[in-house]
């Protein structure tokens, strides 16, 4: 897997999933086990412009109602007001490192 520093990505890119840490850190706390920046943005040859923004995120336990609705918040806030969009995956630290695809930790059918 390569990995590049979030100095390397696009400042639209990465002033958004930094926020969205910082956010879903005040939300989750402890909860929020990982996050990761995926897909094309990360790219050397990325696009000059991102499109979605792939994020893949970790919690140690699923979030309630009112959590689930405040994590989609942040990213509609985020998305508005920096101009991105966002393609973001949530799942349980129990279901990651599974061989089939985890299910959305919060939203259902997902």
């Amino acid at each position: 897997m390569l990995s590049v520093s979030l100095d390397e990505i696009p400042e639209v890119a990465r002033a958004a999933w930094v926020r969205l840490r910082d956010e879903l850190h005040t939300i989750l706390g402890k909860d929020l086990v990982a996050l990761w920046a995926h897909g094309g943005t990360t790219f050397p040859d990325r696009p000059r412009r991102p499109g979605d923004l792939d994020t893949y995120a970790v919690l140690a336990q699923p979030p309630g109602d009112q959590t689930g609705r405040r994590i989609d918040e942040a990213h509609a806030v985020i998305g508005r007001e920096g101009g991105v969009a966002w393609d973001a995956w949530y799942v349980l630290a129990g279901d990651a490192g599974r061989r089939e695809k985890p299910s959305h930790a919060f939203h259902e059918g997902r």
